[in-house]
């Protein structure tokens, strides 16, 4: 026998799994090229009040690099946006960009950006209301995870794993795939608009719009990009 032979042919076959793992994980049109994924949440054998989706249930939407409609949902405590199919879990990749999922039924649109959260760098599904130019208003929707509390005495409450819908943060981004959260301060919001900014207070003032409102929001960066 050649060991030599058999040596270098099982070193090969090692070597081969990792790429044959990377191609099967590929994004394409292919559920089979998606990760099936069991859920490591599963809160269905413990009370639970709320939950880590966005939606009531996995509704239509059309994903820009898939042909056929599928079922999606967003869990937006785990930053996974979800697609159902034949009772498996696929979750949409997030080490790509510039792919969008349009839900049917609500008529919003997500996108994957980068952002800063506790001072690390991640991709994130945020909401896109306005798209312009390569100049995006971005919203990320949040939802809290409060663990069970048992009542320790006559005067307390019991409560189960509760999930909590914050209220939003807003983003923008401009020309790239890094969000920028909008400041609290109205001056550090105007200077996002670099050379612009004299014209977006001028704007703002003259319509009475506030930066901390979305659909002045809308309105100002749909501005912004017909004068940039």
């Amino acid at each position: 026998m050649d060991y030599k032979r058999t040596y270098l042919t099982f070193l090969i076959g090692l070597l081969c799994i990792p790429l044959m793992y990377s191609q099967f994980t590929t994004v394409g049109e292919n559920y089979n090229r998606f990760d099936p994924t069991i859920k490591t949440l599963d809160y269905s054998n413990e009370p639970t009040d709320g939950s880590p989706y966005l939606f009531k249930e996995f509704s239509p939407a059309k994903i820009s690099f898939i042909k056929e409609i599928c079922l999606v949902n967003f869990d937006a405590y785990n930053n996974k946006m979800e697609i159902e199919k034949n009772g498996k879990i696929y979750y949409l990749p997030q080490n790509i960009f510039n792919y969008d999922i349009k839900f049917l039924n609500s008529k919003k649109t997500y996108q994957l950006f980068n952002y800063e959260q506790n001072k690390k760098t991640s991709p994130g599904f945020f909401q896109m209301l306005t798209k312009n130019k390569g100049i995006y208003l971005l919203k990320k929707e949040r939802i809290r995870k409060l663990e069970a509390k048992k009542a320790t005495n006559g005067y307390d409450q019991s409560r189960p794993i509760t999930f909590k819908r914050m209220k939003a943060n807003y983003y923008a981004c401009f020309g790239n795939n890094n969000a920028i959260k909008i400041p609290s301060k109205k001056k550090h919001f105007t200077n996002l608009f670099n050379n612009h900014y004299k014209e977006i207070t001028a704007y703002m003032k003259s319509k009475k719009l506030s930066h901390k409102k979305e659909d002045d929001l809308i309105q100002i960066f749909e501005y912004y990009a017909s004068i940039n």
